[in-house]
């Protein structure tokens, strides 16, 4: 692995976790505009119909949680995206057999066509998301972000209040750095 030495503002006294952050914000902007390339000239409105459809597509019948969960949205956000896509006819919901406050969902054949004729745009927005690296930088990358996204993950699923998340999440982060 390289040994980076140097980054933009370090002579500024910028901190490399900074660097890295103003990184991952611009690359969720990029990726974005690739999604909206994606949606131009399509039947989607939003980034997050087209995600909601493939993680539906992948796992074939999710409750609604499960699904809002997924895609790491608040509950109000999550029903809003579900009920267009309801609205639609992409996803129908049924109630669950084993607990009938749940909503099971599941694609219609409308909805896995309209995904089938965005995936080779998907497909390459992706793939142009992922740009010059080669497959072992691809490879180094995923690890990275899955050991982060694991971190995050588990404090996310706590739900703290943003009063105190910052200071939860860092007594977390200072337990695993003490641990190594």
């Amino acid at each position: 692995m390289k040994n980076i030495k140097t980054w933009e503002g370090k002579e500024g006294g910028r901190s490399i976790e900074s660097a890295i952050a103003t990184l991952f914000f611009q690359m969720n902007r990029y990726a974005k505009n690739y999604s909206k390339a994606v949606m131009h000239h399509s039947k989607f409105s939003t980034q997050e119909e087209f995600i909601y459809l493939i993680n539906l597509n992948v796992y074939s019948k999710m409750t609604k949680m499960e699904l809002i969960n997924k895609n790491l949205h608040d509950k109000a956000t999550g029903i809003k995206i579900i009920n267009r896509l309801i609205k639609y006819n992409w996803v129908k919901q049924k109630t669950s057999t084993s607990d009938l406050r749940t909503k099971m969902l599941t694609m219609t054949h409308t909805g896995k066509q309209i995904l089938k004729n965005q995936m080779p745009k998907i497909r390459q927005a992706t793939n142009i998301v992922t740009g010059n690296l080669d497959e072992v930088e691809k490879q180094t990358l995923f690890y990275l972000l899955n050991k982060l996204h694991e971190f995050h993950h588990s404090i996310y699923c706590k739900n703290y209040n943003s009063n105190i998340l910052l200071v939860e999440a860092s007594k977390q982060l200072i337990n695993i750095k003490t641990q190594k």
